[in-house]
């Protein structure tokens, strides 16, 4: 069965996934919900943040595009 909305923790409304919009920290995605603009930080199936992880390293040693993994409709 699929999710088709979440329920803001915040503000209460049912939001549909689609109207999220989304945000990183550079280490951890978010949704911000449209009605209240709470930010939620997204967990997987075992309730761990989601977290952005590098590609690779560049030839200076920084870290090269983060990549994002599977995210998990919470």
């Amino acid at each position: 069965m699929t999710t088709t909305h979440h329920t803001c923790p915040h503000c209460h409304s049912p939001i549909a996934l689609d109207r999220f919009e989304y945000a990183t920290d550079g280490e951890h995605f978010f949704r911000i919900c449209p009605e209240c603009d709470h930010t939620l930080l997204m967990v997987d199936g075992e309730g761990w943040p989601v977290r952005v992880e590098p590609v690779g390293i560049d030839a200076r040693g920084s870290a090269a595009a983060p990549l994002a993994r599977n995210s998990v409709e919470a």
